[in-house]
């Protein structure tokens, strides 16, 4: 089984890819005071040429939240005040609520019932850490054909384009460009609790020496004073190249100031039925398999 990624991070919140939070820390000021969506869409490429296309998605910020809302009518609460996760099935009528720190568990056992271990079992522990580096803004055309899909990256004023890329010993070990909007920036409140969002959301942490997308998003997004990341593009499969894995296109369709946030977008009507989340099912089902494994090994 792959590692697990929340729906969230495939298509929602500007490619949001956990350590518990710390208490709550956003009663004084909100973390996004001004309200504003972002409508964007993933553009996977294969090798071939063929490509898929998966959402529009809309992030609403504001507040502290930020709601993700699918094509399909689900919803994505993200509640940095109250450190849950709630994800609504309007036509089914049900949802789920999670806290962050019961994410950051499920991960961990996920890890301990898929690989035998919370860490990579490949980590050396004498290799040194690597360099992340971001590039002076780019020309905002990519040279890549690939990656041609950039909606209105090359059409806002005040955007940029970055390459963000980790190596080690002249080695690449990951890359990815950003095109952010200079024009929009994040306190460094929210940027704070953006960031360990994100390292919630992973299935395996990065490691010492093979530092995760995260790392790589986080690096540029501080690189460019807080920019709001409007879109990225990086390799299917991180690490490897675009040509041997493919490319991932995050790309920005729509962005709205909004006069106020939609409160409605977090309401919940009283009939609908609370069930586990789905991160709560999959680690039963793979803790099931790893018992099962466990006792067929031992001939029981």
């Amino acid at each position: 089984m792959k590692p697990l990624q929340h729906p969230l991070m495939i298509a929602g919140i500007g490619c949001w890819m956990m350590s518990a939070m710390a208490a709550p820390v956003f009663a004084q000021a909100p973390l996004f005071p001004q309200a504003f969506l972002v409508e964007h869409q993933i553009v996977q490429t294969d090798v071939q040429g063929s490509k898929t296309l998966i959402g529009p998605v809309t992030d609403h910020y504001g507040g502290s939240w930020v709601v993700s809302v699918q094509p399909d009518g689900k919803r994505t609460i993200v509640d940095f005040s109250q450190e849950r996760l709630t994800v609504i099935d309007d036509r089914r009528g049900r949802y789920a609520t999670i806290g962050f720190d019961r994410i950051a568990e499920l991960n961990r056992r996920h890890r301990l019932a898929e690989f035998g271990s919370e860490t990579p079992l490949d980590e050396p522990h004498d290799r040194e850490a690597p360099t992340i580096t971001v590039s002076e803004p780019l020309p905002m055309a990519p040279k890549s054909s690939r990656a041609s899909d950039q909606g209105l990256m090359v059409q806002r004023p005040g955007m940029q384009r970055f390459r963000v890329e980790a190596t080690s010993e002249d080695n690449e070990l990951g890359a990815l460009e950003l095109w952010v909007d200079a024009e929009i920036r994040l306190s460094p409140q929210a940027l704070g609790a953006v960031e360990r969002f994100e390292r919630s959301m992973l299935g395996r942490p990065a490691t010492q020496s093979k530092p995760g997308f995260q790392a790589l998003l986080a690096e540029g997004r501080r690189h460019s004073g807080g920019g709001l990341v409007l879109g990225s593009s990086h390799s299917l499969v991180f690490g490897q190249t675009p040509e041997k894995a493919g490319v991932m296109n995050d790309v920005a369709l729509r962005v709205e100031v909004l006069p106020q946030f939609p409160t409605e977008l977090l309401e919940i009507p009283e009939h609908f039925v609370r069930v586990p989340h789905p991160l709560e099912t999959i680690v039963a089902h793979a803790e099931r398999e790893a018992d099962l494994r466990r006792r067929m090994s031992e001939g029981q």
